[in-house]
C-alpha cells in the first residue's frame, strides 16, 4: 500500500504529489497474485532449494492459543485472509500513479538476493 507522500524508489519522486492523487489509500502495483505456498515456492527455488513444505495450522488451535496471546487472537481474526484467494486489484492506483508493478520473478529474486546478502 503506498499512502500518499511516500517515496517511490523506481521514479525517486513522491508519488501522491500531484493534485487530486492525496485523498484515500493506493495499493502499489501487482505483477501476480499467488497463494502463500506458491509464494514460498518460489522464494524456495529463487535460492537454490526444495520446494518448503507448507502446511495450515488448524484454526481450533489458533483459537486456543488466542485465549492466552493477543497477537494470535488477532491472527484469528484475519483469518478469511489466509483461508480464501485475497485478490488485489491495483489497476486505479498504477493509472493515477504512473507506476508499473515489478516482474513477479524479479522481485522474488531481487527478495531472496537481499536477505541472502544479509545472511552473510
Amino acid at each position: 500500500m503506498i499512502r500518499a507522500g511516500e517515496l517511490t524508489r523506481d521514479r525517486g519522486r513522491t508519488a501522491g504529489a500531484d493534485a487530486g492523487t492525496t485523498d484515500g489509500i493506493w495499493f502499489a502495483p501487482v505483477s501476480s497474485n499467488c497463494s502463500q505456498r506458491e509464494l514460498a515456492t518460489a522464494y524456495a527455488r529463487s535460492a537454490g532449494r526444495s520446494g518448503p513444505h507448507v502446511s495450515p495450522i488448524p484454526i481450533w488451535l489458533l483459537r486456543a492459543v488466542g485465549l492466552a496471546h493477543r497477537g494470535t487472537r488477532e491472527l484469528v481474526e484475519m483469518g478469511h485472509l489466509f483461508t480464501r484467494p485475497l485478490v488485489v486489484d491495483a489497476s486505479a492506483s498504477d493509472a493515477k500513479l504512473e507506476l508499473e508493478p515489478t516482474p513477479f520473478d524479479d522481485a522474488v529474486r531481487a527478495t531472496v538476493d537481499a536477505y541472502l546478502a544479509g545472511a552473510r
